[in-house]
């Protein structure tokens, strides 16, 4: 099923245990709890797609270590295998585990999944797939009639299943399913790639009717789909066949109920903390700006961010600056604070530095740091502070020119380094683990080299150039 599975058993399963569109998971390279593959955590995809997400973006990018957090996170493999259960699907071929939920290497027939689907499209009701509409006799009279012998049961809440229709909307609009797009037509649905391109899905649903189609061979070692995806190889047939269906027919919202009468309502929250947004959280120069999206109200939040402090940045560095810096280098910006004990601070300084580069570690509230801004770490070091201007850094070195010049030297190295290993990429077709590592490393020699610890970035150099200088060679010989 692949990645088709993600909103039947994980984020389905979440809005009904109280998440939303709106809530934020750390799509970071870490170890996950509960998944015992190695390096810890599935494969992380596009290092464009790294940091605190929504869920939204996570459907939407189909983001696998997004799925996964989301599900040990909010779920539980055993409820999340539950819910396919109670859409009839076959216990024996379901892995309640993290890659049999969140990856989709449970099975399902096309028809469980067209119906699950369907379930989702139907306000979170299941209605069980039949053959017939009904059965008449020589005379006319209805024998049978599939509308009174259908079995219906509830899966989903209805406000867990309008989201969900939201968000697929949105993955078919902008996301990996844009080519199962249909004029003047609603459609949402999930894309779904089998490991190894072995096979590819698509699942939707329009206001009048859901489907499924699985491209793939009955002999997974003789696959021909030469690394094709579910939007590539499924979503066009499901287009081609259901464009023609909807001939004639007026365009309407999937789910028409009131979100409002769901207990629905539209919040900006920070795109860190998810908490209500502040000016602070708008003055994020990384990309972590608000967002606004659906949530129950009863579980919208109720108090302001707590994490970022809005701050004078010196555009140089990318660091806090300091009465040393240049007027015209000073820019209005916004650090996140990250408190012993908090969601963020499960992830190592090397983890965080891939997708939240203004990240600072305090043992201060909010009001106190803002107050106070005494602490040194995550100052400009490219101009100095006091500490710096006495001939003391933060790394130790003696004089302060030299440790600028030593930076500055390295910076140049990771430039370099981070060009020859995009260009190696680029020119071999690389496992996906291989392509991960070294977007991976990309990523971090980009964050580490706007930061002012020369020791960090010399070891992010090592530490990438070791692993590129492996890859390469099994390559290269």
């Amino acid at each position: 099923l692949g990645s088709a599975i993600k909103p039947l058993a994980v984020y389905g399963p979440a809005f009904d245990a109280g998440a939303s569109p709106a809530t934020i998971i750390g799509n970071f390279p870490a170890p996950i709890q509960g998944w015992t593959k190695s390096p810890g955590y599935p494969y992380i995809g596009s290092s464009d797609y790294i940091g605190p997400l929504s869920i939204r973006q996570g459907i939407v990018s189909s983001l696998n270590v997004m799925a996964v957090r989301t599900l040990y996170e909010y779920v539980t493999p055993e409820v999340g295998a539950q819910y396919l259960i109670n859409m009839d699907a076959v216990p024996s071929k379901i892995n309640a585990d993290g890659p049999g939920l969140a990856l989709g290497t449970s099975t399902l027939t096309t028809i469980q999944t067209a119906a699950a689907f369907g379930a989702i499209a139907a306000g979170g009701e299941y209605i069980k797939p039949m053959s017939f509409t009904k059965v008449v006799d020589g005379d006319g009279n209805v024998v049978l009639n599939a509308d009174t012998l259908r079995e219906t049961r509830r899966i989903y809440k209805e406000s867990s299943a309008y989201m969900l229709v939201d968000v697929l909307t949105d993955a078919v609009n902008r996301g990996t399913g844009k080519r199962a797009r249909i004029d003047n037509m609603t459609v949402a649905g999930k894309t779904g790639t089998n490991s190894d391109y072995k096979s590819v899905y698509f699942a939707g649903m329009t206001p009048y009717y859901a489907a499924a189609v699985w491209v793939g061979h009955d002999d997974p070692s003789a696959s021909t789909l030469k690394k094709g995806t579910g939007g590539e190889y499924a979503a066009p047939i499901w287009q081609a066949f259901m464009e023609p269906i909807h001939e004639g027919l007026p365009n309407k919202s999937i789910i028409d109920t009131p979100p409002s009468s769901l207990g629905l309502v539209r919040k900006t929250v920070c795109q860190v903390s998810g908490l209500l947004a502040t000016d602070a959280c708008y003055a994020d120069q990384t990309g972590h700006t608000p967002i606004t999206d659906w949530m129950l109200d009863e579980n919208a939040p109720t108090t302001m961010c707590d994490m970022h402090a809005a701050v004078a940045i010196c555009s140089e560095s990318g660091a806090i600056a300091t009465q040393y810096c240049p007027e015209s280098s000073v820019v209005g910006g916004a650090v996140v604070l990250i408190n012993p004990g908090t969601y963020y601070d499960q992830f190592t300084d090397e983890e965080l530095s891939t997708g939240l580069t203004n990240y600072v570690r305090t043992m201060l509230p909010l009001d106190a740091y803002v107050e106070n801004m005494t602490d040194s770490y995550g100052r400009c070091l490219i101009h100095g502070y006091e500490g710096a201007a006495a001939g003391e850094t933060d790394d130790g070195q003696s004089n302060y020119g030299d440790s600028f010049q030593t930076l500055r030297e390295l910076r140049l190295q990771s430039q370099e380094l981070r060009a020859e290993i995009k260009e190696f990429i680029d020119a071999n077709s690389l496992e996906l683990s291989e392509n991960s590592k070294l977007n991976v490393h990309m990523t971090q020699l980009d964050a580490l080299a706007r930061g002012n610890s020369p020791d960090k970035l010399r070891q992010g150099i090592a530490n990438a150039r070791a692993d590129y200088e492996a890859i390469r060679d099994k390559y290269l010989g």
